[in-house]
């Protein structure tokens, strides 16, 4: 976990210093951070320092909450497709299920911190309702970035899609 942390916490600071921060370079900066903060609040519920393990897995969620926005994010600024509404009804899904897990006492229940990973057990009421929004964006995101690869002209977008 910890070994994970590094990488992607020192991979977004290469990524700041190496690359200019266009549209693309900047969002692939935010998903580093994300999975740097989740994998850091994973190695702090295994060591609870300072935070009760629930406090960390709470930050753990807000982390990956945001990563299937920003994937698509990621996605439709490498094909250079904008839709602002779009952008605006995800960030707001993903804000909506932040602050249910942040605020709402309930939210998660349980962490338990096995040798290899960690798991994170969400209220029964709104796992189902999270578990369609976090695997549905992904599907969506795959199946657009299939649909896409085909009109765009730079190959290294294609390959990057």
């Amino acid at each position: 976990m910890i070994a994970t942390f590094l990488l992607e916490f020192f991979g977004a600071i290469y990524a700041i210093i190496r690359y200019k921060m266009d549209r693309v370079g900047f969002i692939t900066v935010l998903i580093l951070t994300c999975l740097s903060v989740f994998q850091i609040a994973e190695y702090m519920i295994c060591e609870v320092i300072n935070l009760p393990g629930l406090t960390w897995a709470r930050i753990g969620y807000v982390a990956i909450t945001l990563l299937p926005p920003l994937g698509i994010s990621l996605m439709m600024a490498i094909a250079n497709k904008k839709s602002l509404i779009t952008q605006l009804i995800l960030y707001f899904v993903a804000g909506s299920f932040i602050v249910y897990f942040l605020f709402i006492a309930h939210a998660l229940t349980n962490q338990v911190c096995s040798g290899n990973y960690v798991i994170f057990t969400a209220s029964e009421d709104i796992s189902k309702i999270y578990g369609l929004y976090y695997y549905g964006l992904l599907a969506i995101t795959v199946f657009f970035s299939f649909q896409w690869t085909h009109h765009v002209k730079s190959v290294g977008r294609q390959k990057a899609l």
